[in-house]
């Protein structure tokens, strides 16, 4: 966060010399998981910064984006203990942090088992 904040003051101050005093605020906050992606904006002029990921990517070939080191994580942590996606979901929610739906779970767990079977088979 204090990285994405320091860019947009940089990016501000080099492209908007006319503005006066930045005043930052969030544009657009979009949840992926339980990582997120801020886009933030000047009030007092019409600059925008580019969308940060407040997140590690983990590159993958093919189409789609890139998955969040975070949730890739977790899903595997979910995986490998007896608790469960129901209780990961109910932890995150008792901390406060908006847990993702249980659909989310479904496809890194099924990648990561599929990855691991092609591994023994190997």
């Amino acid at each position: 966060m204090i990285d994405m904040m320091t860019s947009t003051a940089h990016i501000h101050q080099t492209t908007s010399s006319t503005c006066p005093m930045p005043n930052f605020a969030v544009l657009e906050a979009r949840k992926l998981g339980i990582s997120w992606k801020y886009k933030i904006k000047c009030a007092n002029c019409p600059f925008t910064s580019p969308t940060f990921n407040l997140y590690h990517e983990i590159h993958q070939e093919g189409p789609g984006r890139n998955p969040s080191a975070t949730n890739i994580a977790l899903a595997y942590a979910i995986q490998d203990t007896a608790i469960g996606a129901e209780k990961i979901i109910e932890l995150l929610t008792c901390l406060d942090i908006p847990a993702p739906s249980k659909s989310f779970w479904v496809d890194p767990v099924l990648k990561h088992m599929c990855s691991q079977t092609n591994l023994k088979k190997k």
